[in-house]
């Protein structure tokens, strides 16, 4: 029943709860493990750590416990201890995904490990779970020949503030900014390019096009100096259309793009 009250977010209620079966049954670690996964959501690391270590020196062995109380000193600042936490867990149950997540966490923001340290906890992680599932997306033959550009496809709902983004910092600061694609559900919606922000070579391009169309049509038309104006002082940016059709596509259901554009063009082979 406590369990099932922290679950439903009634923290208070599940805390009492536990303490009674506390009562009932004093030397159970899974109840004071659970007890302190309660003091954690309350915001309260440092009876979550008591707690946790109550449930271990009842069952030493008991991992979830360890990676827990990892997380706890984690929170309060003790990356070290928190490290050896995540460890023991892994001592105990090697293929234990939570505490592999942690460790990698805890390492990217310890400031004494150096990158080939964080990098070589990194490849332990690949080891264990590729030993237990084997590569699941294997490179295509083509990737990385050719001079073909490797795409990176970015799945969040909001990657700006995701905590992933500040580990993939160094990738982010080589991408391209200018050169996106956006997909919803494997459609395409926007195709974005870099514009052309340099006023001089817009200004020798817009010239060359009136003397075209003077030379072809005998007329030309004034540049467009405020356009021109404003270029110089407009940062690096990139431009996209979106797809309305395509939207409209999604937000239907559509099988097919031609059942929801205006004009459908008859396939030439039916």
């Amino acid at each position: 029943l406590g369990k099932t009250l922290h679950e439903q977010q009634r923290l208070d209620e599940a805390e009492a709860q536990l303490r009674r079966s506390i009562e009932l049954a004093p030397d159970d670690a899974d109840t004071w493990n659970n007890l302190a996964n309660t003091f954690t959501h309350q915001g309260r690391p440092i009876d979550a750590v008591a707690a946790y270590r109550h449930a271990l020196t009842l069952t030493p062995s008991h991992a979830p416990a360890h990676n827990n109380l990892g997380n706890a000193l984690c929170e309060l600042g003790l990356l070290d201890e928190a490290e050896a936490c995540y460890r023991q867990a892994l001592a105990i149950r090697p293929d234990y995904p939570g505490a592999w997540s942690n460790l990698l966490f805890v390492a990217n923001y310890h400031p004494d490990k150096s990158a080939a340290e964080i990098f070589r906890t990194v490849q332990a992680y690949g080891r264990q779970f590729d030993a237990l599932h084997g590569p699941q997306h294997p490179a295509p033959a083509s990737a990385g020949s050719g001079g073909r550009r490797l795409k990176i496809g970015f799945v969040s709902p909001d990657f700006r503030a995701h905590t992933c983004a500040y580990f993939s910092e160094p990738l982010l600061t080589h991408l391209d900014r200018q050169r996106f694609e956006l997909y919803a559900c494997g459609v395409e919606l926007a195709n974005a390019f870099g514009e052309l922000t340099d006023a001089g070579e817009q200004r020798c391009r817009l010239e060359h096009e009136m003397a075209e169309k003077q030379r072809i049509y005998g007329e030309r038309y004034p540049i467009d100096e405020d356009f021109l104006a404003a270029l110089t002082h407009m940062p690096p940016a990139s431009g996209a259309a979106m797809g309305f059709d395509r939207l409209v596509m999604l937000a239907t259901g559509a099988a097919n793009i031609e059942q929801v554009i205006w004009t459908p063009l008859a396939d030439a082979n039916s």
